[in-house]
């Protein structure tokens, strides 16, 4: 062998050691080179040709071997909750009114206290009953997260006596919600009753007149939040003394009242007579609470006073309570 073949061949045996290094690289095997150099290109290194092909590619044809990824994260909104609403105290209606009732409660969100929207309250009793405030106004804060909240409710002269729940809903401005239905309060009994007109009429009535109707009639109307039942209102009479002549008068037990007009208020088995000077339970008459402005008989009752017998000794001239003082009337 002339030495420009043995450097060829050194040359060469150089290059099948790079290209077995490569194959290798590329995670496939040289199979060998072995007597002369032809006899050591197998079909393995056929086979992995394309592996090489690719290592190359990588290594020499100026690709980029990174890529930039995207990454989008949400992190989720916190729901608010209602940690702290305030003591109610006992409550009593106002007459033929309204009583309105303030008290405070405290709203966290974890996202901050910009974050909380709004809220309301609702007064809910068992029966029914419920009274409600859409706006309850924000007031200070406390540090980064609290929000505190004023808010008033209205409760009616003829609202329901008997416990009542107080529930807080506040919402953020993802729309989440946190209620709180923790508090109660105790809305007591009232007993209150206003009477119309001043003053009952008759027309002329002369001696030994019987059975003698009212002009008008006594109207009573409940205006606080307990009913009265039967045998629970009564009326303290006096007799009509004579505005000129003292001496004669038309006395107490001549007159009768009922519930119902007309000659069933003289009647002796439809109404009761008064007795001077002392509270005389009416019969059937009754006074539920309600609501007044409705003017359809709620709450109200009516009652229609008779003078059953006017004595003979009358004299002519104007008989009143003015002497003896008004009629009273009583509720239990």
């Amino acid at each position: 062998m002339n030495k420009n073949a043995g450097a060829v061949f050194i040359l060469f045996l150089m290059l099948l050691s790079i290209l077995a290094s490569a194959f290798q690289s590329a995670g496939v095997q040289s199979a060998g080179v072995t007597g002369n150099a032809a006899a050591g290109i197998t079909g393995k290194v056929v086979s992995g040709f394309s592996s090489f092909i690719d290592f190359m590619k990588s290594k020499l044809s100026g690709k980029a071997t990174s890529q930039s990824v995207n990454l989008n994260i949400t992190v989720p909104n916190t729901a608010p909750q209602v940690t702290f609403v305030s003591t109610i105290a006992s409550q009593s209606v106002l007459e033929a009114s309204v009583r309105n009732t303030e008290f405070n409660f405290l709203v966290f969100d974890q996202d901050d206290y910009e974050d909380i929207a709004s809220a309301n309250a609702t007064f809910a009793n068992i029966t029914g009953n419920m009274r409600f405030n859409s706006s309850c106004l924000k007031t200070n804060t406390f540090g980064a997260k609290y929000q505190n909240f004023s808010c008033t409710i209205g409760l009616w002269y003829f609202d329901n006596s008997g416990v009542w729940n107080v529930t807080v809903i506040a919402k953020d401005n993802s729309s989440n919600t946190a209620v709180n239905g923790t508090t109660n309060f105790a809305l007591l009994q009232t007993a209150a009753v206003v009477t119309s007109p001043a003053t009952i009429t008759w027309a002329a009535i002369a001696p030994n007149n019987t059975n003698k109707t009212a002009s008008n009639f006594l109207q009573l109307n409940n205006t606080a939040n307990t009913a009265i039942g039967d045998g629970n209102i009564s009326i303290n009479a006096t007799d009509l003394v004579g505005e000129t002549y003292s001496a004669y008068a038309l006395y107490a037990g001549n007159f009768s009242i009922g519930i119902t007009s007309g000659n069933a208020s003289c009647n002796a088995t439809t109404s009761t007579s008064m007795r001077k000077s002392s509270y005389t339970n009416i019969s059937s008459a009754l006074l539920p609470y309600g609501n007044l402005s409705r003017a359809n008989g709620e709450g109200q009752e009516e009652m229609y006073l008779c003078m059953r017998y006017a004595g003979s000794e009358l004299f002519a001239q104007n008989y009143s309570t003015a002497g003896q003082g008004a009629w009273t009337i009583r509720v239990q």
